[in-house]
């Protein structure tokens, strides 16, 4: 089992990155949602992001 990643001080001063967020609504089949860093290279476009079907996610507003 993997263990939990602690975060060491000179961690936690790297740049976090900008996430967009892009709704594609379909008529035929859920919503899907996907988040991905603003700036990665193109030569990961492909693997590093995630998306979610409607129901998965909800709207920010609705959850403060």
């Amino acid at each position: 089992m993997n263990e939990p990643h602690e975060l060491h001080e000179d961690e936690s001063n790297q740049d976090l990155a900008e996430l967009r967020a892009i709704i594609e609504e379909y008529d035929d089949e859920a919503d899907e949602c996907t988040i991905f860093p603003s700036d990665v290279p193109n030569d990961r476009e492909t693997t590093t992001w995630i998306s979610a079907k409607a129901g998965s996610f909800v709207a920010l507003d609705d959850q403060q």
